[in-house]
């Protein structure tokens, strides 16, 4: 038996490899004005790491 229904539209692209730090704005500008500006490349290179599709789904399975 097929069931009609309607089109999803309303999703989130996939974040697969994309930067968790720098792809949130909110984030770097509050370790900016708090003062912890001095360690945005850290950030951005955990942040590169913990957006690539591995790690992404490692924490999907982990779920």
């Amino acid at each position: 038996m097929h069931w009609q229904t309607h089109t999803v539209f309303n999703q989130p692209i996939p974040l697969n490899n994309s930067n968790l730090y720098l792809s949130d704005g909110a984030l770097c500008e509050a370790v900016t004005r708090e003062g912890a500006g001095w360690d945005s490349d850290f950030l951005a290179s955990i942040g590169q790491q913990l957006g690539t599709a591995e790690s992404l789904e490692l924490g999907r399975l982990a779920m």
